[in-house]
């Protein structure tokens, strides 16, 4: 049977000249929408087909201060509409995005500087980490590797759940190696993240869900996000490379590093905030702190310019979830693509081709205008 994408698209009965009003009471042109509905198809079709079943997609294509929601679900071989802009996705890495959001807010509050030592705030032997600064561990400059060497990653599913603050103390005290002099190489790490969560939490003395909650959740209207993923209702299961389900993963010691959940409909409130020129907290994300090749690092974002435009991304894996948010500032364009493909399904980085498609078809359609 030939298979056919139905991909959600959320309208609300309203009519205006022409125009159709979101349920967000944003007003859309219907051409543009078309243009828009007609790109998912073509796209969402040939990824969810390699799929298997109980695969989910959730998107969000911000144009401007106009947003469209789509879901999508392959069930019984078949793909099916659904709507879940507001169902729980794990986000894996973008989670770092947010862990360095906090350290911004910090810094703009003068609680912390980017500059401050690391072992400032943990209890660790200072010749070890003296000359590690906040904002390096935020822009993988630190000197750290991917993970810790005292963290058995082939303990079984999810081998970070026992990974605890002592565990992580004891590796900065007893097994670390800088890879690096600080500040002087990029190398993606997520230890490097996971020790910064610990850092801001110790500077403030807060657990860090709770300073997300207030300092990032709570400020966005993001009702649905939570570093504790079994707090959260209405969550789509991860799923491996064959289709079995996959656990929520706790990350524990590591949660700043990958361990948020969160909707498309949350991650839209973050992007369109990214567009305010007056929020300092996330123009400071932005800010080139290091250069790589032909990639620039903000404070968690990756940053890539040309003549054009300026674009900010960061992606995810975890589990049984991929994950990707690319935005343009200078544009107002975004793009959020939430899966429950597995990090082991050779079709995951499917989603990163799919987000920046996306996004390309929003540059087309202004060029064709």
């Amino acid at each position: 049977m030939k298979e056919k994408v139905l991909l959600l698209f959320i309208l609300a009965t309203a009519t205006m000249m022409g125009n159709t009003q979101t349920s967000s009471g944003i007003l859309i042109d219907k051409q543009n929408q078309s243009t828009v509905i007609d790109s998912c198809d073509k796209k969402v079709s040939s990824l969810l087909t390699k799929l298997p079943n109980h695969s989910e997609i959730a998107i969000v294509v911000i144009n401007k201060s106009n947003e469209t929601f789509y879901g999508a679900k392959k069930k019984n071989n078949s793909i099916q509409q659904v709507e879940n802009s507001n169902r729980v996705f794990q986000i894996g890495s973008i989670s770092k995005v947010f862990t360095s959001t906090l350290l911004a807010g910090l810094v703009n509050e003068e609680k912390l500087k980017l500059t401050d030592p690391a072992y400032k705030y943990l209890k660790v032997k200072k010749s070890k980490i003296k000359e590690i600064q906040l904002q390096q561990l935020a822009n993988h400059t630190a000197g750290f590797p991917n993970m810790p060497n005292n963290l058995n990653l082939w303990s079984g599913v999810n081998p970070e759940k026992n990974y605890s603050k002592e565990n992580l103390i004891e590796y900065l005290n007893k097994h670390f190696i800088p890879e690096s002099k600080p500040g002087t190489a990029f190398a993606y790490s997520n230890v490097a993240v996971g020790i910064l969560a610990n850092v801001l939490s110790e500077a403030v003395k807060m657990d860090f869900e709770e300073l997300l909650q207030t300092k990032i959740f709570s400020k966005y209207g993001m009702n649905n996000s939570s570093s504790r993923c079994n707090k959260l209702g209405d969550r789509v299961t991860g799923l491996d490379a064959i289709g079995n389900a996959m656990p929520c993963y706790d990350l524990n010691a590591l949660v700043g590093a990958g361990g948020i959940s969160s909707t498309v409909q949350d991650l839209t409130k973050f992007v369109k905030a990214q567009f305010d020129p007056s929020n300092e907290e996330l123009a400071l994300t932005r800010k080139v702190t290091h250069e790589s090749n032909n990639t620039s690092i903000g404070l968690g974002w990756f940053i890539n310019s040309d003549s054009l435009k300026t674009t900010y991304m960061h992606n995810g894996a975890i589990g049984g979830f991929r994950s990707c948010m690319v935005f343009d500032t200078e544009n107002n364009y975004g793009v959020v693509v939430l899966s429950n493909i597995g990090t082991n399904n050779p079709n995951a980085r499917e989603i990163n081709r799919l987000c920046y498609g996306l996004l390309s078809m929003l540059y087309k359609a202004e060029n064709d205008n």
